[in-house]
């Protein structure tokens, strides 16, 4: 059965990484293309970034590339079926989700750290595929391009968050 981590010491590295985030974006940013001061376009990068340090600290955790439905009102194509595609990165630890780039959102925006159970009851995010590694994400070539997470950008965002 997995243990419950401690929330305190997830919210506490959570923050660390999303600080090293914050200070990392700027310096790769005309590369992505993002916004660096709510991290759009950046979720994959931060995710493998927060993954790693979760795991340094021995907290079990996986990346996860899903949809993000913002307003929870799934969208429908013309067949009546469900529109669902991979718009966004988090990442789960036992029993919850971490999402430090969900401030490119507006009902998270004031949020730099998010954590929520990862149940049923909050189909906002609706997870399709998990990862334990960025070499793992890149065999699946999910099509990030620019945004896909480097293992120097990690080693990087992990210094400027002193982790």
């Amino acid at each position: 059965m997995k243990a419950l981590p401690d929330i305190d010491k997830v919210k506490e590295i959570a923050s660390k990484v999303r600080k090293g985030m914050e200070l990392f974006a700027p310096t790769i940013n005309d590369a992505i293309n993002g916004n660096e001061n709510d991290l759009t376009c950046y979720c994959a990068i931060a995710s493998h970034a927060l993954h790693t340090a979760f795991k340094k600290a021995g907290i079990e955790s996986k990346i996860i590339i899903g949809f993000f439905d913002e307003n929870d009102d799934w969208d429908y194509n013309d067949e009546g079926t469900e529109k669902i595609f991979p718009n966004h990165c988090w990442v789960e630890i036992p029993f919850h989700y971490v999402d430090i780039t969900a401030t490119q959102y507006s009902i998270f925006a004031d949020e730099k750290v998010v954590i929520l159970p990862n149940d049923a009851d909050d189909e906002r995010y609706y997870p399709l595929e998990n990862f334990k590694s960025v070499k793992s994400m890149q065999a699946r070539k999910r099509g990030w391009g620019r945004q896909s997470p480097r293992l120097e950008y990690t080693k990087e965002i992990l210094t400027l968050a002193n982790i």
